[in-house]
């Protein structure tokens, strides 16, 4: 009796593995797995299945979501525009990833939650035809009394009100059953990712009456025992660029809609004199390659702001080779918590810094990634983990401006006084050792 338990024991072990092996694609994945699996059976491959499984009806409706796109820009007669930039790097964007150059816009940079709610509100209160608002967490940063009545209201007065969001909170469900009986449109970004670590809509943009957009990222601070410093920035754009970012709220709502609204705006006004470039996941098309052209072409300076930073190889490698090219490297890391993901982030920074670059434990959450190389300037929704890189759906903007880059690095040396400098990069703790090798 013992042995034939044993022998289905044995056999279920295997059976798991196998299904492991068949749905990742990611070597490191699979070995890690199918450890817990060998150590936990049964219950570490639920958690697996649920929670962090490439599920294939998964990755298909992504897949989908990039021919719909396609076909609704045919609907509304996109294309992309001829203008060239003196920048190859967003040239070869404008050539991989068909992300529009443009050249008149503006940019207003804010560095504080209330700032960003208050030009949100005063611009919320201008529109006439419609606001949509396409975010990760459902109303992350604006899940606010003043932001919600306003959002009631114009959708009362005739203004099409959309809110798309990738996941919520259970304290949500009253704010979404208020707003929806209001007459709000409020979807799911995808149904199926309700569990899903990855394969989602990582974005956080507004766009309001196609003539102003923000886009954003941001954290909620969880400490009750003490103040947490955060660096987030918010950034609201004006001009040509507001085409782009429009157009991308647009898709994901009649993604998440599954119904067509008509591109309002075919003729965005000129604002500005900034040139800039709003690149969105594409499929089979990630940021890897936009990450690695702005590295390679790299002079000067790298400026890394982020919140985790775990590098595909190639990134890695060509991150090491600007180091030892004698580009001027430095590296912020967010002080998340005591997650696999930092330990693992933690450990690649020292890597970094023993071959020269410069590496920084920001005493706080940072709730915006940035990246600075030489002119160009990174913001945005995007991630600088393998996993995060790979397959969830992201955006960036890029901005090619000098004079905009040091006053972004001026913010980075700011934050600077509120970080801890890494000295000495040998010292490797085990648990960084472990948790990089499975990231």
């Amino acid at each position: 009796m013992i042995a034939l338990a044993l022998i289905i024991h044995i056999a279920l072990i295997l059976a798991m593995i196998i299904a492991v092996v068949c749905f990742e694609t990611d070597c490191k994945k699979i070995i890690f797995w199918n450890i817990i699996i060998v150590v936990t059976s049964i219950f570490g491959f639920i958690t697996y299945f649920i929670c962090f499984c490439d599920k294939p009806k998964l990755k298909k409706t992504i897949k989908t979501k990039f021919e719909q796109d396609e076909i609704y820009k045919n609907l509304v007669n996109y294309s992309v525009n001829k203008v060239a930039s003196n920048n190859e790097t967003l040239n070869f964007n404008k050539r991989h990833y068909s992300a529009e150059i443009l050249k008149n816009n503006d940019i207003q940079v804010m560095d504080n939650n209330e700032a960003f709610v208050n030009n949100l509100l005063r611009d919320l209160e201008k529109a006439k035809e419609y606001i949509i608002i396409d975010n990760e967490l459902f109303l992350t940063g604006i899940n606010n009394d003043n932001i919600i009545s306003i959002l009631k209201e114009k959708q009362s007065m005739g203004v099409s009100v959309k809110c798309i969001f990738g996941k919520s909170k259970f304290a949500d469900r009253k704010v979404i059953k208020d707003l929806r009986s209001r007459g709000v449109r409020v979807n799911r970004f995808n149904k199926y990712d309700k569990f899903n670590k990855y394969y989602k809509n990582a974005k956080n943009l507004i766009s309001i009456d196609g003539k102003r957009v923000y886009i954003y990222n941001t954290v909620e601070l969880k400490s009750k025992d003490k103040p947490i410093s955060c660096s987030s920035l918010y950034y609201k754009l004006q001009g040509e660029i507001v085409k782009s970012v429009d157009l991308d709220c647009h898709l994901d709502v009649s993604f998440a809609t599954q119904k067509y609204y008509e591109l309002e705006h075919n003729e965005y006004n000129a604002q500005g004199e900034l040139e800039m470039q709003y690149v969105s996941s594409v499929a089979d098309k990630d940021f890897e390659g936009l990450l690695l052209k702005a590295i390679n072409d790299a002079k000067k300076r790298i400026i890394i702001h982020t919140n985790k930073f775990i590098p595909t190889p190639a990134i890695k490698q060509a991150l090491l080779m600007a180091i030892l090219s004698g580009i001027d490297v430095k590296i912020m890391l967010s002080k998340t918590g005591y997650s696999m993901n930092y330990y693992a982030s933690r450990a690649y920074i020292k890597e970094m810094a023993m071959y020269g670059a410069t590496a920084y434990i920001y005493d706080g959450v940072i709730g915006s990634n940035f990246i600075v190389i030489d002119n160009l300037n990174f913001v945005g929704n995007f991630s600088i983990v393998n996993l995060e890189i790979r397959n969830n759906l992201q955006s960036v903007l890029i901005i090619n401006n000098a004079d905009f880059c040091n006053k972004t690095v001026n913010y980075f040396n700011e934050m600077v006084n509120n970080s801890y400098r890494i000295c000495k990069p040998k010292n490797v703790l085990f648990k960084e050792k472990i948790f990089k090798k499975f990231n």
